[in-house]
């Protein structure tokens, strides 16, 4: 084989890891989104953006729903500030 080959060979399964990740990440999508942001909203050092962002991503290759992605993205948000207000009142 080929030093290009030989180099080839781990991205080649890494690729497959990460098509395998994408699918779980599009199986509990909206949920995820809506835990991690709503999570973000009382311990600040959860992903929030990060989550939005990897949903959109999720979305434009056609796994999930950018509505969805929308609509689980502000019920969470309102849900983790609402229960920070709680938690510090």
């Amino acid at each position: 084989m080929t030093r290009l080959a030989l180099a080839a060979l781990p991205a080649a399964g890494g690729l497959g890891f990460a098509d395998g990740v994408a699918d779980w990440a599009a199986s509990v999508g909206y949920i995820a989104v809506f835990l991690i942001v709503a999570g973000d909203g009382v311990m600040p050092i959860l992903p929030g953006e990060t989550a939005i962002i990897s949903a959109a991503v999720l979305a434009a290759d056609g796994r999930l729903n950018i509505a969805g992605i929308i609509i689980a993205g502000a019920i969470g948000a309102v849900a983790g500030d609402s229960s920070a207000f709680w938690i510090g009142r």
